[in-house]
């Protein structure tokens, strides 16, 4: 049976795929085509409970054939990652969905030389994987100030979210528009449209600017757009019903199960990455830079107090430290308070690694830092180390780089009495205590729920929190893969 004429490209580029995949020949093997001039570009979706592409034929037709496999297999991983395109119920949908591509669009960017290889085949005889020009790709500042090289998307998420407006402006695409191709982001301007569409969002439950949606059979589908209104060259992001991700996954399993019993297919690199994927356990083990930027995306609060000299806080006189009054203001920070006992030994690496993370949550935060040992003083800097304070004042303000005045193992004994007992009364911040758990008065610390215990390296017993949460520090870094925020049982 001859084709359809709209879906004669289509089915050209498929048929080449069982020469470059197997696994994504397989896939499409079981998806229905449908062309619909109502939307944009493409779709895949579950309709009447198969997997469907939708197309628009102009679109289809103004791609090259490499970009149209490259944009093939993109939305094939949505459905290997199991997106949920309409997000969580408390987050920004826009936002989601455009981290959700750019982890896609960089992990296909990062592996477009590889993708398409086999164990028999050498590097120089892989075709490349393409992508159209001007999709989003993760930023690189998100690898400098994270230092996370493989981020699963809602990490991505929570650092978009979290950048002030003229941050946006720094996004940077995957490659330069290329004449013929009949698309291309305009940078400055787009990025621009972006930012003010961000300022503008409804953040509800699956909202964003009504001129992003686009519908297609009843159904919600959010696009990005250039500045001048044409859509970028990437799939639309269909709404679906919870139910129709359990169908998208059954239809995986069973193309899989086809995929398994072809040989040339099991050699291939993305076959082993996505069944190393679905058979993975649900994802328990996060890294502790994972877990502490999600507990301190949960738990950080929008509340400072405001440090004045006009007059001191006698309170904390008896211990030695002078307390300035404090005026409450709604503004962001963080406390961090480091060990530096003479039981506590922590490598520089240690340091470096926490602070790290720490020093990402500048912009957002103020971080203010304090240090303990018998008790808790504020730092100030003297050579290259810092010492404890004589002047009266304001907790020190934490600055990026200052990790390394902090020397470990200086003087005393640990004990947090000061800190929790009498410091932290009437706050209501995130709490972060890098130390290596070992605690002298344990057993007689006021609850501070807030709290999160970054415990050293080089501690070997494990560490129960007497409240709040623990993260050992890890040192190692991952490598990159292929990588979803919970696997399949």
């Amino acid at each position: 049976m001859n084709a359809l004429p709209e879906t004669v490209k289509l089915e050209s580029v498929l048929e080449s795929l069982w020469q470059k995949s197997r696994f994504a020949s397989y896939f499409y093997q079981g998806v229905d085509l449908i062309p619909d001039e109502n939307l944009p570009t493409l779709a895949l979706v579950v309709y009447l409970s198969r997997l469907t592409l939708f197309f628009n034929s102009d679109f289809i037709e103004k791609l090259r054939e490499d970009e149209l496999t490259g944009l093939l297999v993109h939305e094939m991983l949505h459905i290997v990652l199991n997106h949920d395109h309409r997000g969580n119920r408390d987050g920004n949908t826009y936002l989601q969905n455009l981290a959700q591509d750019m982890i896609i669009n960089s992990y296909i960017d990062d592996n477009r030389k590889t993708f398409f290889s086999r164990k028999t085949q050498y590097l120089n005889d892989v075709p490349e994987l393409i992508l159209p020009a001007g999709l989003p790709v993760i930023p690189e500042d998100f690898f400098k100030e994270t230092e996370n090289f493989d981020p699963i998307w809602e990490e991505l998420y929570i650092w978009l979210k979290g950048l002030p407006q003229e941050e946006i402006k720094k996004f940077r695409f995957n490659n330069p528009p290329e004449s013929g191709s009949g698309f291309g982001l305009q940078i400055k301007s787009s990025i621009d449209e972006l930012a003010e569409a961000i300022n503008s969002l409804d953040l509800t439950y699956n909202k964003a600017p009504m001129e992003k949606y686009t519908r297609i059979k009843n159904m919600d589908g959010l696009m990005f757009e250039t500045d001048g209104g044409d859509p970028v060259p990437t799939g639309v992001h269909i709404m679906n019903r919870k139910t129709d991700l359990n169908v998208a996954e059954s239809k995986l399993n069973h193309f899989m199960t086809f995929a398994r019993k072809d040989e040339l297919c099991r050699e291939e690199r993305i076959f082993q990455e996505v069944t190393s994927l679905i058979s993975a356990p649900k994802k328990t083990d996060l890294t502790w830079q994972e877990k502490l930027k999600s507990i301190v995306d949960i738990t950080a609060q929008s509340n400072e107090w405001e440090y004045t000299t006009r007059k001191f806080n006698r309170r904390y006189i008896s211990q030695g430290i002078y307390s300035p009054g404090r005026a409450f203001k709604d503004r962001e920070a963080i406390t961090v308070v480091v060990d530096v006992s003479g039981s506590m030994v922590m490598k520089p690496g240690d340091i470096e690694s926490a602070f790290g993370i720490i020093e990402a949550l500048l912009k957002k935060f103020r971080v203010y830092l304090l240090c303990i040992d018998e008790t808790i003083f504020v730092p100030e800097k003297k050579g290259n180390f810092f010492v404890k304070s004589e002047r009266n004042g304001r907790p020190y303000e934490y600055k990026k780089g200052d990790w390394k005045y902090i020397k470990t193992g200086s003087s005393g004994t640990t004990y947090f009495a000061s800190l929790f007992n009498s410091y932290m009364e009437n706050h209501s911040e995130l709490l972060i205590v890098i130390t290596d758990g070992y605690i002298y008065d344990m057993d007689r610390l006021k609850k501070y729920r807030n709290t999160l215990w970054l415990i050293s390296e080089n501690r070997d017993e494990k560490f129960t929190p007497p409240f709040g949460r623990s993260i050992k520090i890890n040192t190692t870094k991952p490598e990159r893969r292929l990588r979803q925020s919970g696997g399949r049982g």
